[in-house]
């Protein structure tokens, strides 16, 4: 399983509004997004810092599968114009965090 975590930023105004859209996220979406792969996301915000983990088997492959799917379109333009930078997950180039430490994989290892 992968462990993916990246980070995007509201614009300050939006920030309100960002976590409600996500409290009323889209069924449609939400079964969209299971069905691409992804077993668990959770997002945390710090001020106007979302903070995005994704459990997946590919990430690749799953934030590939839901950009053809209209209502991810369609979710994208409506949640791109609360964000001050939109990831670029049609293309598959989402900055990713690196893993400087997994405690259950060290202590497999030692």
């Amino acid at each position: 399983m992968e462990h993916v975590l990246f980070i995007q930023k509201t614009k300050p105004e939006k920030k309100a509004e960002y976590i409600a859209s996500h409290k009323e996220c889209w069924p449609e979406l939400l079964r969209a997004v299971k069905a691409s792969g992804i077993e668990r996301e959770l997002i945390w915000m710090n001020g106007n810092t979302i903070i995005i983990y994704i459990m997946t088997e590919d990430f690749e492959k799953s934030i590939a599968s839901p950009v053809e799917k209209p209502v991810y379109k369609k979710w994208n333009e409506k949640v791109g114009l609360l964000l001050a930078e939109m990831q670029d997950f049609e293309g598959g180039n989402v900055i990713q965090l690196e893993k400087v430490f997994d405690l259950e994989r060290q202590l497999q290892e030692s």
